[in-house]
């Protein structure tokens, strides 16, 4: 607790809420991949939240 959160790569912030509940303070990011796919990452449980949806990370 208290660690900052880093994001695994470069993307752009879908989803920032406290849902309240089990997932706590979740933050989600889209990642767009060398090879035109994309992947998702989850970060949950988080003590406070510095982005908000639509920011690039």
């Amino acid at each position: 607790m208290g660690d900052p959160i880093y994001a695994v790569g470069a993307g752009k912030v879908i989803f920032a809420e406290d849902l309240r509940g089990g997932w706590g303070k979740l933050i989600e990011i889209i990642h767009h991949l060398p090879d035109q796919q994309f992947v998702e990452s989850l970060y949950a449980h988080c003590d406070s939240m510095l982005v908000t949806e639509g920011d690039l990370i």
